[in-house]
This record gives structure tokens, C-alpha cells and sequence, in this order.
């Protein structure tokens, strides 16, 4: 079993608590949102994973995030605290990466290494 991502990079803006208050509002065990994780988007994800980003210790990744967000029924945004980069920004308005690609010119593989 993992914790998920390396413990949050200076600056994110994912907000644990945040996440916890919404899973306690849907009376969720962490057990609950790593199941519904892994069912509804297939991520390989357990309670303590859950846990550790709830508690700050982690930080889900872009995918996890989006994973977690659809779980506990809300938008991603509402597990974001205010965006500290484009990427958050991006990701808090559920835009994907390929898109943003696409409307600046770029190709989506091409704008992944820049």
C-alpha cells in the first residue's frame, strides 16, 4: 500500500481538511472514499492514502485529485484552497492539460515536456 504522492510541494493549494469535512458531511469512512476511488475511476488507492492527504501529509496528484473530487461529490475546486499556479487554476476550473494545449496552438504531447 502506498501514501499516495510525495508530501505536498511548497505553494499547493489541495486543502486536507477541506476533504474531510466534505467526506464527514456524506458520514464517509476514509475505507469508503478509497472504495468509491477505486471503483468508480480505478485508482489504487487506500484508507491511510486518504488519511495522509486529509492530514496534510500528502497531496494527491492531478489524477487522484480529480478521482477524489468525483468520491466525495463535489468539484475539484472545492478541494483547492486558493490556486498558487496555472496548473491549479487549470485544474480547480476542470480544464484538462490537452485542452489547454490545443487552444494555445501547441500539441498536447509537445506541451506535456514544456
Amino acid at each position: 500500500m502506498h501514501y499516495g504522492t510525495a508530501p505536498g510541494p511548497a505553494g499547493s493549494s489541495f486543502d486536507g481538511a477541506a476533504a474531510r469535512r466534505l467526506r464527514d458531511g456524506l458520514r464517509l469512512t476514509p475505507e469508503d472514499v478509497a472504495y468509491g476511488m477505486r471503483a468508480a475511476y480505478g485508482m489504487e488507492t487506500d484508507a491511510r492514502t486518504v488519511a495522509a492527504w486529509e492530514a496534510g501529509a500528502a497531496t494527491p496528484d492531478e489524477r487522484q485529485l480529480a478521482a477524489l473530487a468525483g468520491a466525495l461529490w463535489c468539484s475539484v475546486s472545492d478541494l483547492l484552497g486558493r490556486p498558487a499556479t496555472l496548473r491549479e487554476y487549470r485544474m480547480a476550473r476542470g480544464v484538462p492539460r490537452s485542452d489547454v494545449a490545443l487552444r494555445i496552438g501547441m500539441d498536447p504531447v509537445s506541451s506535456i515536456r514544456a
